[in-house]
């Protein structure tokens, strides 16, 4: 994968930690529904769609969890 554009922010920067922690629930819905589409189709033989995977993961969590600390 290629990425058109990579953003450095400074941790000194006003908003790194909101940035920071929209970034890791980006990453963890990504994952969410990467393992929803895996299991669906190598179990079920269904490929989700768009539309079935929003409903699927609609009312989930991705935050992060409190447990974790991050620096």
């Amino acid at each position: 994968m290629k990425r058109a554009e990579q953003h450095v922010i400074e941790r000194t920067h006003p908003l790194f930690r909101a940035i920071d922690q929209m970034a890791l629930a980006s990453k963890n819905l990504w994952n969410l529904a990467n393992y929803q589409v895996r299991q669906s189709f190598l179990f079920q033989h269904i490929y989700l769609d768009n539309t079935a995977l929003f409903h699927r993961i609609k009312h989930t969590d991705a935050r992060p969890r409190p447990s974790r600390q991050r620096r």
